[in-house]
């Protein structure tokens, strides 16, 4: 599996709150998607994906704050094979549910985060 761009991971991560600053958005990105960056690169890639954005070259993050998906309480998710596992149906609809705020190559790329 290929290592994510710093470019890349700074688009995720202003997808996910576009507000980020310097000071937040560095560490975020160290501890969530495994890039250093500066903070002065941070603050200059910030300023080329909110300019893309602006002109409709890549997908800005949705305008409203998406609606959270509860997790599934333990009671309710049926019971599979594995201890401790989880429901294959409750992922699949939990993933569906989040296919309504967010494209499949953003839950691709948050997916390929989670992996590494």
């Amino acid at each position: 599996m290929s290592t994510m761009s710093k470019m890349d991971a700074v688009r995720a991560a202003l997808r996910a709150n576009p507000d980020l600053t310097a000071s937040t958005g560095v560490p975020l990105l160290a501890k969530e998607y495994g890039v250093e960056i500066s903070p002065n690169n941070f603050s200059t890639y910030k300023q080329v994906v909110k300019k893309e954005w602006s002109e409709g070259k890549s997908p800005a993050p949705p305008t409203s704050t998406p609606a959270r998906v509860p997790a599934p309480s333990p009671k309710a998710a049926p019971q599979t094979s594995e201890p401790g596992g989880s429901s294959t149906l409750a992922v699949v609809r939990t993933l569906k549910s989040l296919l309504a705020t967010y494209s499949a190559d953003e839950l691709k790329d948050l997916i390929d985060a989670l992996s590494e």
